[in-house]
């Protein structure tokens, strides 16, 4: 992102949650045993550019979401990031914090967002024949971008949960979605595809040293983590949720 915002000499605007509540609240949610770890980071991302498309009075907010790559999902290992109901009970039942200081989005506020202010977030890849190698070759063409090695590993959070929450503790390969998109949309045949399914899901001194970071953040004993690896699993709808 820095890379890419100096190549277009666009000014980049870094926002950083209050981070005593933030991870307070992925905390409670590994603590709550649910699938989708990455709805606090999703949510308060959001809730940030909405607030300042708001301030600004900007009618577009441009999201990289796209059909190509997403349009097979597994079901039951995710769930809505604007469920602020579900964030506040969760945070609730098992946070050791408050969560006043974090913006949050609740469905509420972004369908009156985009229904009152006319706020859109279109996805402008759809609208292009979009090819993720084409797109890695082209970006590392324009502003040196170097790939970080798989489907929403762009963080150390993101990868534990796609890389070992979701498998461990759920049973659940993300690579099924991504590789079954990417047959879909003419970018890998069957046989790529499984040829990368075979490969190991991490290297193990890379998720040992992801595992620590994220215990010293989190402030996690070795033993609550293995506990919470062991507890039974839960779905978000086992707390108090937004029925939308």
């Amino acid at each position: 992102i820095e890379k890419l915002s100096k190549a277009i000499n666009m000014k980049l605007v870094v926002v950083k949650p209050d981070a005593k509540q933030y991870y307070g609240l992925v905390k409670a949610y590994m603590r709550a045993g649910v699938p989708n770890l990455a709805v606090p980071q999703d949510n308060i991302t959001i809730a940030t550019v909405y607030e300042n498309l708001r301030k600004n009075n900007l009618k577009y907010f441009a999201i990289g979401g796209n059909f190509s790559l997403e349009c097979i999902l597994q079901r039951g290992n995710s769930h809505p990031y604007v469920d602020t109901v579900n964030i506040k009970d969760i945070n609730k039942r098992f946070g050791d914090t408050p969560i006043n200081n974090l913006p949050l989005l609740s469905s509420w506020r972004k369908l009156y967002d985009n229904k009152i202010l006319k706020i859109e977030t279109p996805r402008l890849l759809n609208y292009v024949d979009y090819n993720r190698d084409m797109a890695f070759f082209e970006l590392n063409e324009f502003c040196g971008f170097e790939y970080y090695g798989g489907k929403h590993l762009e963080n150390i959070l993101t990868a534990f949960i796609q890389l070992y929450w979701l498998p461990k503790k759920f049973g659940v390969d993300k690579r099924t979605s991504h590789l079954s998109s990417m047959i879909v949309s003419g970018q890998l045949t069957r046989e790529q595809a499984l040829e990368e399914y075979s490969k190991p899901l991490y290297d193990e001194d890379m998720m040992n040293e992801y595992i620590y970071i994220i215990k010293e953040r989190l402030k996690i004993s070795d033993d609550e983590f293995e506990n919470i690896m062991k507890s039974p699993i839960k779905q978000h709808t086992d707390y108090k949720y937004d029925k939308f």
